[in-house]
């Protein structure tokens, strides 16, 4: 009588085990395809993105525009630059007659 009432406890772990095994593997089987579907929306994105990059790239327009904008931010650099090197070089009509000393210096005690 014993070995019968084990025979169908260990029945009933088997018969348990294989339904929690069927949720288990439904639940993988979904991930795993929701997992791949988000992968494909996600390249599919790219692709799409990639696609309008090299659309403007080729579109007249974008091309005169990235040109006028290179011309114009090469010029502001070059008038800063120059700014920047007057400011740089001795002023020698402001009295300083190669003393070192003219209005806009310091002595030192």
């Amino acid at each position: 009588m014993a070995d019968d009432e084990w025979s169908e406890v260990g029945d009933q772990f088997r018969r348990l085990g294989q339904r929690l095994k069927g949720h288990f593997e439904q639940h993988v089987e979904t991930s795993q395809e929701e997992a791949q579907q988000a992968l494909q929306r996600l390249a599919d994105a790219v692709d799409q993105g990639l696609q309008s990059i090299g659309s403007a790239v080729r579109d007249p327009g974008v091309q005169d525009d990235a040109k006028a904008l290179g011309r114009s931010f090469a010029d502001a650099l070059s008038a800063s630059l120059g700014k920047f090197g007057e400011r740089l070089q001795p002023r020698g009509d402001e009295g300083d007659h190669g003393t070192g000393e003219g209005p806009g210096s310091r002595r030192r005690p």
